[in-house]
């Protein structure tokens, strides 16, 4: 089976790009602008088996474009793309500036990108608070400008992630774009609090076992 050819772009220290390893997509090319999450990226390569080696792009997002990415990957097909832009703008710990903050406008490099390369799919998350930005106006168009005039459907999916055994409360929104047919169906949540004898899922995972091992 082909593996799906994944760029990701807004990488940080690497949780997408984990996650997405450890699902058996193909990390062809990892991009962020801080020096120090770019050096993180290139230093757990290789340090799990599905952490395989590829290109870091240190660079603003600006700067790059279909052509530059492909000078660093060679012809290879980018199937998929996911990326968390900078959620600050948008977030209720932050002054919520929104678009006025020029992170806020970083999601619309990653639409552009995906303009450009016109993946299979893709896979953008942020912050919840993204979809309270002036009365939602912002979310809307988002929403409209991630479709590219309907080349993608557009599933929003928001999730509490201590649900999903992460031990933190957390909650995110994320944007899944496809060309395809497929439904792309909300997960069920396999972790709850433990005040029911008839409670079927897990507990919710802490911070104590999780670190204890390491």
């Amino acid at each position: 089976m082909k593996k799906i050819n994944t760029l990701a772009l807004f990488s940080g220290g690497g949780g997408l790009d984990l996650g997405f390893s450890v699902a058996d997509f193909n990390i062809i090319l990892s991009s962020d602008i801080d020096p120090y999450s770019c050096k993180t990226l290139e230093q757990n390569q290789t340090r799990k088996p599905y952490l395989i080696k590829h290109p870091v792009l240190c660079e603003d997002v600006r700067n790059i474009s279909y052509k530059s990415l492909r000078n660093v990957t060679g012809k290879v097909d980018i199937d998929f793309i996911i990326g968390g832009p900078p959620c600050q703008a948008f977030s209720v710990f932050g002054r919520r500036k929104g678009l006025k903050d020029p992170r806020g406008n970083l999601v619309y490099e990653y639409s552009r990108l995906i303009k450009e390369i016109k993946p299979e799919a893709f896979l953008l998350e942020n912050v919840t608070g993204l979809k309270t930005i002036d009365n939602g106006a912002l979310y809307q168009n988002l929403l409209d400008t991630l479709s590219i005039k309907g080349m993608y459907t557009i599933f929003a999916h928001e999730y509490e992630v201590a649900e999903f055994g992460v031990p933190q409360f957390r909650r995110r929104v994320f944007f899944i774009g496809t060309k395809s047919s497929n439904i792309v169906s909300e997960m069920k949540p396999t972790h709850s609090f433990q005040d029911s004898l008839f409670n079927s899922m897990k507990p919710f995972n802490t911070v104590m076992p999780t670190l204890s091992n390491l």
